[in-house]
């Protein structure tokens, strides 16, 4: 099968809309629904043995491979539309690898009622790796931003964190105490690493409303995706370690080792909203979270002195060693 073959038996089937003009060209042609509406586009890669292990299934690989971008335009508030896929393959093409593939983006364009428009198929000579390209909409001037949360804000999450890293520690057997886990807790934590779920709808309400003043999905953990907060917004952090969320697996393993903490907060790979807000819109998140389907909890406030800083139970300032993932220094 040669890559055009390729390209007419698995990807146009996934490219129905006129956009993507039959992927019978080297471009698509995309516009905004209307003259209010702003194009947000995100991008990333996905390595094999850096993104994901060797042997995975690739339905595995189409779920975070779009779900890594798609958690880029959640976080920003805005509604994903079109993806472009690139993929570089070793030879010979593997039709059966490629069936379940497409299968799985099918699934999660109906899903997201997203759809390809575009990309290339090469062939590589060692790892298997992809990029994906996502495009979303927001109203003009919605987007959310890094770079204006303010002192007095609080600062929120949604779902748990730190699944996804000790989900890694299991598949790459670096959790010496994963025997205190039962069967379900495993598989939920080693689910969490391989399917992000973006939290689509949560960054679309928080955009449409108003309620942010500040986010980002936390992809390179909570520690340091705070820190590209702060950054952007020349401010400082004060977070409480109890108040971070955690599901009942993470919960375990803290139980087991009090060090698992810094896998929880620097891991990685969470892919949940991590946003500001001000003050006055503490209750109106937090009851609105009871009724929702993605749970937000507040976990600290920002501050004015440029310093981040983690509390614990008794007040204390704890020292952080882990940082998070930084691909040429981790």
């Amino acid at each position: 099968m040669d890559e055009f073959s390729c390209i007419n038996r698995f990807f146009s089937p996934l490219a129905k809309s006129k956009e993507a003009l039959n992927l019978t060209d080297d471009c698509a042609i995309i516009a905004p629904n209307s003259d209010n509406k702003e194009l947000v586009i995100s991008k990333d890669a996905l390595v094999e043995t850096v993104h994901f292990l060797p042997n995975t299934p690739p339905s595995l690989i189409a779920r975070k491979a779009l779900g890594v971008n798609l958690s880029d335009i959640a976080a920003m508030g805005a509604t994903p539309r079109w993806y472009m896929l690139a993929l570089m393959l070793p030879k010979p093409l593997n039709e059966i690898w490629l069936e379940e593939l497409t299968q799985e983006l099918s699934i999660i364009q109906k899903q997201y009622n997203i759809t390809l428009i575009g990309g290339d198929t090469v062939s590589h000579p060692n790892k298997l790796s992809l990029s994906v390209t996502v495009i979303g909409e927001v109203n003009k001037g919605a987007a959310l931003r890094r770079n204006n949360a303010k002192p007095g804000d609080g600062i929120y999450v949604s779902g748990t964190i730190g699944d996804s890293a000790l989900g890694l520690k299991i598949l790459t057997n670096q959790l010496p105490d994963a025997s205190a886990l039962t069967q379900e807790q495993i598989d939920f934590l080693i689910h969490r690493y391989h399917v992000p779920q973006p939290r689509c709808t949560l960054g679309k309400w928080l955009s449409a409303n108003n309620y942010a003043s500040a986010a980002i999905d936390i992809s390179d953990g909570l520690w340091s995706d705070m820190k590209h907060i702060c950054k952007a917004s020349n401010v400082g952090a004060s977070i409480h370690q109890n108040a971070i969320p955690l599901s009942n697996s993470a919960q375990t393993m803290l139980h087991r080792n009090k060090s698992y903490y810094l896998d929880i907060i620097g891991g990685g790979d969470d892919y949940e909203i991590l946003f500001c807000a001000p003050q006055h819109l503490e209750n109106l998140l937090l009851e609105s979270s009871l009724n929702s389907e993605h749970k937000i909890t507040k976990i600290g406030t920002i501050t004015s002195n440029k310093e981040m800083t983690l509390i614990d139970e008794k007040g204390d300032k704890l020292p952080i060693t882990k940082m998070g993932y930084n691909h040429f220094t981790s």
